[in-house]
């Protein structure tokens, strides 16, 4: 059984893209919710005595800051992981890094990260760290080996306490003002910094349209091409098989326009004509009938010719597989993107109750969507994994919970969202003399 598996308790961030505010995603379920209500939906941790929700889903209007959640998280995670790679007096990566600019004080005030989560010890950690585009000015990370807390370590500025991090000390002078420990110390094989890093690294961010993971569990795992097949077969079942070859041929047979491709993206690197290059061979095998309707043969379409959701689908994939094999945590943008609503039910459904004897139980995925056909609080989501983004007249966005009114169990809630009942739907106004000068 797997063991390795990361768990969110709680996400806070603030002063970030268009939250100005402090914000908090949390993966803790409802007291009050009832027994017995998607007890799927649910994870136990801790011997049972400590339980987290599987999924959290978020709904707002176009622009209200429901990928910025995600991007804060994808930021954060990035710095963990290589700001111990960035250069004395650079600025910390900006084109990740943009505080609320539409207020005069939060635009020089320092953005906040907070992480929450548990580990496959059962070990909960708190992690944070506020900076501004030139320098971390803290930096703090708390164990829980029991209910009391151990103080790791504390940052303010460079005024770093490393006390509780063995082996810590000595690599103080390597931590620069604009890096933040944790990524520093990891670099250096420091025992509890690793742990954190590993955390990180197990969280996924699927922006839509990126098959790499797909690409590489193809090249990597024997057992991943029959769950690619059943996965796919979800939204197109007319799909038999995948033909996946990969050969290395000399660059001058490829096309013309795979050549100019090629050195479009690599403009530093000279082709010879004997140059060996990857090329990777990827379709669908159909069934091809006659005109009794009999099978006579197998077609390969290439996947560019498939459908948009058949694509997604083969997209997200590999993301799926990595998470729910390995215990892991996927952010997922615009889940609903190319996606019929039904098979959107039914992915969620399968998200919820996957079962094997060969995969984790101990996974969780938060998206975001404007898709209210699986905004349903009997057969798919509690009410508190149901999550909303607002923005204001004065830009700044608000992430709150279902949990924030009070209603019934049987409330139709997809029909409530859309009457605007919870906020977080656009205002229409204006646009009918869009075409009146033209």
């Amino acid at each position: 059984m797997i063991t390795d598996e990361k768990m969110i308790a709680d996400f806070s961030f603030k002063n970030f893209l268009s939250f100005k505010d402090q914000m908090t995603l949390s993966m803790v379920p409802w007291p009050k919710t009832h027994k017995g209500e998607l007890d799927d939906n649910v994870i136990s941790l801790m011997d049972w005595s400590t339980e987290l929700l599987k999924s959290a889903v978020i709904y707002g209007s176009n622009a209200s800051g429901k990928s910025n959640v995600l991007k804060a998280i994808d930021f954060m995670k990035w710095m963990v992981l290589y700001s111990h790679k960035i250069n004395p007096n650079e600025p910390i990566f900006p084109m990740m890094l943009e505080p609320f600019r539409l207020n005069t004080s939060s635009r020089n005030n320092p953005s906040f990260f907070e992480l929450s989560f548990m580990t496959g010890e059962d070990i909960k950690y708190t992690y944070n760290f506020s900076l501004t585009k030139q320098k971390v000015v803290s930096e703090n990370l708390i164990a829980y080996y029991s209910n009391k807390p151990t103080v790791l370590f504390t940052r303010e500025w460079q005024d770093i306490d490393l006390k509780k991090m063995k082996w810590g000390e000595q690599w103080k002078t390597w931590i620069r003002e604009n890096t933040l420990v944790v990524s520093v110390l990891a670099n250096y094989n420091v025992e509890e910094a690793l742990k954190i890093n590993k955390y990180f690294s197990d969280i996924h961010v699927f922006w839509g349209r990126s098959d790499i993971d797909t690409m590489n569990l193809l090249e990597t795992d024997t057992k991943f091409k029959d769950f690619l097949i059943h996965f796919i077969k979800i939204a197109d079942s007319g799909i038999q098989d995948l033909k996946h070859e990969q050969n290395e041929i000399p660059f001058s047979q490829l096309q013309q326009v795979e050549k100019d491709i090629l050195k479009q993206s690599a403009p530093q690197i000279t082709f010879a004509d004997d140059s060996k290059i990857k090329k990777v061979e990827l379709g669908f095998s159909h069934d091809v009938y006659d005109d009794e309707k009999k099978i006579i043969s197998r077609e390969n379409i290439q996947k560019l010719k498939e459908s948009l959701w058949t694509q997604s689908m083969f997209d997200l994939a590999g993301s799926v597989y990595n998470v729910i094999k390995n215990g892991k945590i996927l952010f997922i943008d615009e889940i609903d993107r190319s996606l019929h609503p039904l098979l959107l039910k039914k992915l969620i459904s399968v998200f919820h109750n996957s079962s094997g004897d060969n995969i984790s139980k101990k996974y969780q995925f938060i998206f975001n969507t404007h898709d209210t056909n699986i905004l349903d609080i009997d057969e798919l989501f509690r009410r508190d994994q149901v999550w909303f983004t607002e923005k204001n007249k004065y830009g700044e966005s608000k992430l709150y919970s279902l949990l924030e009114f009070k209603e019934r169990k049987w409330s139709p809630v997809d029909r409530n969202y859309l009457k605007g009942r919870y906020g977080a739907n656009p205002l229409l106004v204006g646009g009918d003399d869009l075409f009146a000068n033209m």
